[in-house]
């Protein structure tokens, strides 16, 4: 007896420095992101590092756009911006924004001051836009894009607490999610259609005596056909479902379109659960198809 109480009293500490350890944890993971955050913040206020007085003002740089679209509109391969804005600050020290011949002070939208050589302007004022034809036939529809912005809640209830729950040292726990809630905002595509190939291979230490390749080929052509599945797929997290159905044959439709989309998330290496490494391929678009298997990775 006076056995069992000292090893329950060793657990009792033990699970109490993992409890301990996990919130540390939690806790140096929180201050890692805030200064993330910091660092961020201050280099788009432009007080990361000192500004070098002699660089070329920003003011410069974007009439030296307006020229060039002005160039372009005399050679008749652009039509003149209607909306076009310039952003200024008056000799009152407010902000003003001029589109056409209106005229608004924008004081209220100006999240903070930038450096003297910084200006503020309107990302199209800036860049310029990409050249692109919407596909057209049967399989295809507008690929567009969309912004989400969703709530999500940032803890978890510890493994420790809930075995000190299961052993009655514990009340119920719970997460106030009023103050638990962070936001994430997604980028996505929408009506997008990609097309899957795969292949499997039957090991033979693992199959049934009466296993055979075709067996299984039908399995997965029966629940492809009925859209069964084990788990919905999904793109990157569960709100994101992908619905799916079995190309019967024939040639498969793509957009005739040829590029570089540069580099893309791959997949993660959790060989090192300390370490979660992201790899990465270099996505080259050849006659609307990317080809994923046996490309080269990069860490």
């Amino acid at each position: 007896m006076v056995e069992q109480k000292r090893i329950a009293n060793t657990l009792d500490t033990a699970l109490e420095l993992i409890e301990t350890l996990e919130v540390e944890k939690s806790d140096i993971l929180v201050a890692i992101n805030n200064v993330k955050s910091k660092i961020l913040d201050l280099a788009i206020r432009g007080k990361l590092v000192p500004q070098d007085p002699n660089d070329e003002p920003a003011s410069v740089l974007l009439e030296r756009i307006r020229a060039e679209k002005e160039e372009l509109i005399k050679q008749g391969k652009i039509k003149r911006d209607k909306k076009e804005s310039v952003i200024f600050k008056g000799d009152d020290n407010s902000y003003y924004e001029k589109i056409g011949n209106k005229l608004e002070n924008i004081d209220n939208i100006i999240p903070f001051e930038i450096p003297d050589s910084w200006q503020w302007c309107r990302g199209y004022s800036c860049f310029a836009g990409m050249e692109s034809e919407k596909p057209s036939g049967e399989f295809f529809d507008y690929i567009d894009i969309d912004a989400i912005r969703r709530n999500e809640v940032k803890s978890k209830i510890l493994g420790s607490t809930a075995m000190r729950i299961a052993q009655g040292k514990e009340d119920e726990p719970y997460l106030v999610t009023t103050k638990q809630i962070v936001q994430r905002a997604s980028m996505v595509l929408t009506n997008v259609h990609y097309v899957i190939e795969a292949e499997f291979e039957m090991l033979p230490e693992k199959a049934a005596p009466g296993d055979n390749p075709g067996k299984f080929q039908d399995i997965v052509t029966r629940r492809m056909r009925k859209g069964q599945c084990f788990s919905t797929p999904y793109f990157g997290c569960r709100e994101f479902p992908a619905h799916f159905k079995q190309w019967e044959g024939g040639p498969i439709p793509t957009i005739d379109e040829t590029r570089d989309l540069g580099f893309m998330l791959y997949d993660f290496d959790y060989s090192d659960p300390q370490n979660i490494t992201p790899l990465y391929f270099r996505a080259k678009m050849e006659h609307g198809v990317i080809q994923v298997a046996g490309c080269e990775v990069f860490r």
